[in-house]
């Protein structure tokens, strides 16, 4: 087998996991424990657990949600928000299931 037919069989092989793997959304909602009030402008990050260099994150909108967009794996969430503890949680997040998570601090 020629240099040539060997470099494009295992170029062909990478792709499969690259072209099939899908994001996963984790989406909430921020509220006040004590009144039920959603949260603007509180602060969520995502950090992955194998790669923390590099967080993805977004900030509540006027209902207190959220969404991000994550590769399939394991990450550590935390919300913050002026006022209030923080809140952090490992999740898995696997691309069969929607992650919805409530924050109530």
């Amino acid at each position: 087998m020629s240099l040539r037919k060997i470099a494009l069989l295992l170029l062909l092989s990478l792709l499969p996991p690259l072209v099939f793997a899908q994001k996963v959304v984790v989406s909430g909602t921020v509220t006040d424990v004590n009144n039920g009030e959603q949260i603007t402008g509180a602060y969520i990050i995502l950090t992955d657990t194998t790669n923390p260099s590099n967080p993805l994150g977004c900030v509540s909108n006027k209902a207190g949600f959220y969404s991000i967009s994550v590769y399939p794996g394991c990450y550590r969430l935390k919300v913050s928000f002026m006022g209030y503890e923080d809140y952090e949680e490992v999740l898995l997040c696997r691309p069969t299931k929607r992650s919805i998570l409530h924050w109530c601090q």
